[in-house]
């Protein structure tokens, strides 16, 4: 990618997606696949991600891009045959996250919008063949956050009108669900559905807000562009403002950089002990960890480089051992389910057992009893270091 290039938006389709899942084993890059009213839904997703992984997810010699993996779904008829590919937000950086984004680079180019960063859950779209519309969080159509925000697209007349006016047009409406039952760390008073981009479903392209006729009747993000017009300006706010988030910022180019303030990171614990192992490794496992490199300057490579080696070290353990327990799963749903046996057989006092034995009881998946074990484990940093040594523990 150029940062002084126009920007570009990689769509894949279905089968491009899966082959980037298969090239990952299923796991920094995964798909979910339900049934709704008889119609298949996939979706997928990603975690502990890096920059290359979303560059480059078949090789070097593939053109396939990953920026949209997080939230796009793909709606399949009775037949199988695909209805319609949904997209939501493409994956974008914090300044000096990555190498496009050093303030550097950007710094000269010109902006073309500042919006406040609203602090709650993005909201999508998607259709079924027989016409329903379903509101969806990057992932699910049934958690609270969907549900509240379908509540909302079902009672508020301005809002419902605008999504089926864009989804009638192959434009999808990006929203965030902000409610006090909701709460990341800003207070918001009531739930509501705030407008953050239109995007053209077929390009990738976002579009003006004004794009919809009726927008000043939509509760929309708010503009800095009239306020703010240089990354100066947004930069010396990042000490001192408050009560904010941060900004996205849209280059001439069309590239969007996150920029957090912070007041915020400080409340969020984003810039804390951030030499610390323990520290480290949790905020990898709770996916935070690229906030964390946004606030690094871009000649710290020390601390780069320690990050790096905590995020390979850790996705290599949780992918390692997710796999033994499934593994373990499979073998006993395979072998007649009898526990007594399974407990003899495997019953030895070593953590995958454990892990396997959540996961038969319905308490966890694989991969969250893994992670709830190595968060419990990390708490001291003496042994999160020993971790990072060994890769195991």
């Amino acid at each position: 990618m150029n940062t002084f290039e126009n920007y570009t938006y990689y769509l894949p389709s279905y089968e491009e997606c899966r082959a980037i899942c298969d090239k990952y084993d299923n796991f920094q890059f995964y798909e979910l696949t339900s049934n709704i009213d008889g119609y298949k839904v996939c979706t997928f997703n990603y975690r502990l991600t890096g920059y290359t992984d979303f560059l480059y997810p078949l090789g070097e010699d593939s053109d396939v891009k990953a920026f949209e993996l997080r939230g796009i779904s793909f709606v399949f008829n009775i037949d199988g045959s695909l209805h319609k590919r949904f997209i939501l937000m493409n994956k974008f950086f914090n300044l000096n996250q990555v190498d496009e984004t050093q303030h550097s680079l950007i710094k000269d180019i010109p902006i073309k919008s500042i919006y406040d960063k609203c602090d709650g859950s993005v909201i999508n779209f998607i259709t079924l063949p027989n016409g329903k519309i379903l509101t969806k969080t990057k992932m699910c159509v049934d958690n609270i956050q969907a549900l509240c925000s379908h509540e909302i697209f079902e009672t508020d007349i301005e809002i419902n009108k605008m999504v089926k006016w864009a989804l009638s047009k192959d434009i999808m409406p990006i929203m965030e669900y902000v409610s006090p039952k909701n709460r990341v760390v800003l207070q918001y008073k009531k739930s509501e559905l705030i407008l953050l981009r239109f995007r053209d479903m077929n390009t990738g392209e976002y579009l003006e807000l004004d794009t919809y006729p009726d927008v000043d009747k939509i509760n929309t993000a708010v503009s800095e562009s009239k306020k703010y017009n240089s990354w100066d300006d947004l930069v010396s706010l990042v000490e001192t403002v408050i009560e904010k988030e941060g900004w996205v910022v849209t280059l001439s180019t069309g590239m969007m950089v996150k920029l957090k303030s912070k007041w915020y990171c400080d409340l969020h614990h984003l810039i804390d002990s951030i030499c610390r192992e323990d520290y480290l490794i949790t905020k990898v496992l709770d996916e935070e960890i690229d906030d964390i490199i946004g606030q690094i300057a871009p000649d710290d490579l020390e601390v780069l480089s320690l990050i790096d080696n905590v995020i390979k070290v850790t996705t290599d353990y949780l992918h390692i051992s997710s796999k033994k327990v499934e593994n373990l799963v499979e073998h006993y749903n395979m072998n007649s389910n009898n526990r007594k046996d399974f407990v003899i057989n495997y019953g030895k006092k070593d953590k995958y057992f454990g892990y396997t034995m959540a996961v038969l009881d319905g308490k966890e998946t694989p991969l969250s009893a893994v992670i709830k074990d190595l968060k419990k484990y990390v708490f001291k940093l003496e042994q999160a270091r020993s971790f990072i040594r060994k890769g195991d523990f």
